[in-house]
């Protein structure tokens, strides 16, 4: 393949400078490198007369040394044998262009090229561009890229929503009901609301703040202990508290 690249190279050189068939074999004779200049001289040495040939029999003799007929053939099985595979679209452009000028009987024309680039795509592209109706290699490739670009983003479309799917629904926090039960009191010891009595230095019976309630007179009028503070109820403010107990004595 580095041969045949050289060798057009060369004729695109040859062909800009116009030369003759005698200039051309001593300019690309001239060019010849390394291996390929000590290939030269030894044919030189053994056919004086190859100096003198036309160029048709240069790039002959050239062939049979660096770009032999079996090798050909096998470039030409290639492209018979091409498929995308896991190429990308552009790999597999760039390899079709390559291979298919050693096969030119088996693609003869360009609507041949077409039915075989198209046939040899991967399934997934292959039926999102059959129908397009591609007049070209070049218009088929750029479809196919497209169809290549759209599969992509519905792939990773298809990742991502597996992805969230595994990783299920974020949590929530669980609701009680009601109302939130109410902390241990640190003074008295026991569960209310508000502002704790023993912190307020009043009775505990009636919140009278003159005496406790050991000696609380409303509970020794009606010969009643005095009942512990109520578990589960706040206790009411004083004012309120102390007018309530003035009504109640003056109803008795």
């Amino acid at each position: 393949m580095e041969a045949e690249r050289w060798q057009v190279a060369v004729e695109r050189i040859l062909a800009v400078m116009e030369c003759t068939d005698a200039q051309k074999v001593r300019l690309a004779s001239f060019l010849l490198q390394g291996e390929a200049g000590i290939w030269w001289q030894t044919m030189e040495q053994a056919y004086p007369t190859v100096r003198e040939e036309t160029w048709m029999q240069f790039k002959t003799r050239f062939d049979e040394q660096y770009f032999p007929a079996h090798v050909k053939d096998q470039l030409a099985n290639q492209f018979v044998d091409l498929k995308q595979g896991s190429m990308t679209i552009a790999q597999y452009g760039s390899k079709f262009r390559e291979l298919s000028r050693y096969a030119p009987g088996y693609a003869a024309t360009e609507r041949d090229k077409v039915r075989k680039f198209s046939d040899d795509l991967c399934p997934t592209i292959m039926e999102n561009i059959i129908n397009l109706g591609s007049r070209t290699v070049v218009e088929a490739c750029e479809k196919a890229e497209v169809a290549e670009r759209t599969k992509k983003i519905v792939q990773t479309a298809r990742s991502q929503h597996q992805v969230n799917r595994n990783q299920g629904p974020p949590l929530k926090k669980p609701r009680t009901k009601g109302r939130q039960p109410n902390a241990l009191c640190p003074h008295c010891g026991k569960t209310h609301s508000g502002q704790c009595w023993k912190t307020m230095n009043v009775c505990y019976q009636c919140g009278d703040p003159n005496h406790r309630r050991k000696d609380c007179p409303k509970a020794k009028q009606y010969n009643q202990p005095c009942p512990p503070p109520p578990q589960q109820q706040a206790h009411p403010p004083l004012l309120q508290q102390q007018n309530q107990w003035r009504e109640n004595h003056n109803r008795v």
